[in-house]
Formats: structure tokens, sequence, C-alpha cells
């Protein structure tokens, strides 16, 4: 996960160097939320104005998954990642220890139409509905939004469109 926030950082960079792009706005579903957050963080670190007015996470697994832990247990197949989304990670705990930067609205987006599991309950499907409203990213959002959707399918949720709609359009206008 490291890694891939490192090549969004450097990708980022010459998007705005290339464009002369002043601001972004990022919207991440599930693990790209994570990411993201450590994109910002690594902006926000670097001494550059982050420019960054508006960060939108979507069915994040703020503290890891549970699943993640099970995959992790085959060592034939274990994909790199799930040992970073584990609950408890180096990975989970050092991306919450730092809160969005100043300047940077967040809006917590969250499922919960989960599958009946007693292994997992209360998600979405994928995701625990605990780790997607972590009390620490509920605390640094502007608003919480939760919809009857599963882990996937909110990306093509109407009333997930219509508020991300909202949102932007709110976003512009501060500008």
């Amino acid at each position: 996960m490291d890694q891939v926030s490192e090549w969004l950082y450097s990708q980022i960079k010459i998007l705005r160097a290339r464009y002369d792009i002043d601001k972004f706005y990022i919207i991440a579903h599930s693990m790209g939320g994570l990411i993201s957050l450590k994109y910002i963080q690594k902006q926000s670190q670097s001494g550059h104005s982050p420019n960054i007015d508006l960060f939108v996470s979507i069915s994040t697994p703020w503290t890891g998954s549970k699943a993640a832990k099970l995959g992790t247990i085959n060592p034939l197949a274990v994909v790199p990642s799930w040992k970073d989304i584990v609950p408890g990670s180096q990975f989970i705990e050092g991306l919450l220890l730092n809160p969005i930067p100043k300047g940077t609205q967040y809006f917590l987006l969250f499922s919960y139409h989960g599958i009946p599991n007693p292994m997992f309950i209360g998600n979405d499907g994928r995701v625990s509905i605990s780790s997607q409203l972590d009390l620490r990213m509920q605390k640094e959002a502007v608003k919480i939004y939760g919809f009857n959707e599963k882990h996937s399918g909110i990306l093509s949720s109407k009333d997930l469109i219509r508020i991300l709609c909202e949102i932007l359009d709110h976003s512009v206008g501060r500008s």
C-alpha cells in the first residue's frame, strides 16, 4: 500500500507540473481510500501545500479487514496488500495517527447492505460497518452519509451519485 501511494504521489506530481493544476478533488472507494489518505498525508508532510480541497472516501476499511487476515494464513497465495489491511497492521495504525490536513474537506460515505455472516456481523458484503465508521475518521468528516448498498454496488447507486454531485457542487462553489 505504501508503494501504491508512492506511485500516486509521483503521478500527481507529474500532472501538477505538466498541466499546471493547482488543486485536486479525490474520491476513492474501498482500499483506494486508504491509499488516498496516505498520499494526502505524504503531500502535506512534503512541505508543499496539499491543494487537495476535497477528499471523499466510499466504503473504506479504515481499521482494516478481518477477511484480509484470513487471506494471509495461506503463505502460497498471500497478496502483499492484504498484510497491510489486516486490523492492527503497521500500515493501518500509522495511517490513522495523522489527521487530514487543514484545508481539505473530508466526507465519509459508507455502505451497509451486507450478507448474513456470523464471522462478519454488520457489513456491506466485504467491509464491516465498524471499520468503515472508525471514530477517528468520523471526527475528521464534515459529513457522513450511509447507503443501503453492497460494497461494490454502491458505485452504481443513484443516491450516491446525487450526493457526490451535491458535494462537488458545494466544493466548487467554495473555491
